[in-house]
Order: C-alpha cells, then structure tokens, then sequence
C-alpha cells in the first residue's frame, strides 16, 4: 500500500464534518481562542473570578458604610449616645469628675 493510499484510508475514517476545510478553520480558529490567544479562556476564567470577587467586597463595603452612617445618625441626634461615645472613645469626663484609665498588661 502506498502512502497516498493509507492517506486516503485515513481521510475517510474521519467523520464528514470534520473533513471539510471551512470546518477545519473554525476549529483552528476555536482552539486558537481559547488556549493561544493573549485573552485565552484561563485569562477570562481569571478576569471573571476577580471581578466576582471584587462586587462582592463592594456590597460588603455598601452596607458597612449605611451600618456607619446609621450610628453616625444615631450619634448625633442623641446626646446621651454621643456623651457615652466620648467617654468610652475619647476618655473624655465632666468637670468635677475625676477618670482612671486601666490599662491591661
């Protein structure tokens, strides 16, 4: 058997869509895409997976910042809220009030 011969047998075990050249670029084509190209489907996977990552620390930050503005509100419209924050962060006292701050070793 010749070489043009087994090249033939080989040919026509090849499914007939797979045989045609226009098929045979869009595969090329494909495969190009998703494995040679500067923005390959792992790069994409990659870029995809950041972004997720990233809408989730925005929502995260979205509703620490209204938990924030919420106590702001509250900090601000109530003045014992706000006496008790000074205290607490500020050490601040009245006065004639003495304070002792503990400091644990």
């Amino acid at each position: 058997m010749t070489p043009l011969h087994r090249f033939k047998d080989m040919y026509n075990k090849v499914p007939g869509p797979l045989r045609s050249r226009y098929a045979l670029v869009v595969y090329a084509f494909l495969i190009w895409m998703l494995f040679f190209d500067a923005f390959n489907a792992v790069y994409r996977w990659q870029i995809f997976s950041e972004l997720r990552d990233a809408r989730q620390q925005q929502a995260y930050y979205e509703e620490e910042t209204a938990l924030i503005r919420a106590d702001l509100e509250e900090l601000f419209t109530d003045g014992a809220t706000l006496e008790k924050f000074a205290r607490e962060k500020y050490f601040m006292k009245k006065p004639d009030e003495d304070l002792f701050v503990i400091i644990e070793e």
